[in-house]
């Protein structure tokens, strides 16, 4: 039996740190890093180290599309809301 959805899952993300905002025009999806050592291979995802957990993966417009600890639903998640990589 699948775990249930973190309760992070499709919540706007309303306390960001000023340091991770983006003007809309050069926003990109973002994967809040709290190991500091997350290998994300994704062209289009920017890694940030932060301080607290969960792992958040978020959507250009702040909304977050995964939370967790890293696994292979993390690259599932990439690919559903961000499309396979342009990297090899």
């Amino acid at each position: 039996m699948p775990a249930p959805p973190h309760p992070l899952l499709g919540r706007f993300l309303t306390d960001l740190p000023a340091r991770l905002h983006q003007p809309a025009s050069d926003a990109r999806p973002l994967l809040l890093d709290p190991t500091g050592g997350l290998r994300v291979r994704h062209s289009r995802v920017d890694v940030v180290p932060v301080q607290a957990p969960p792992a958040l993966l978020l959507r250009p417009d702040g909304y977050v599309a995964w939370a967790g600890t890293p696994d292979d639903t993390l690259d599932d998640a990439l690919r559903t809301w961000f499309g396979e990589s342009r990297e090899p």
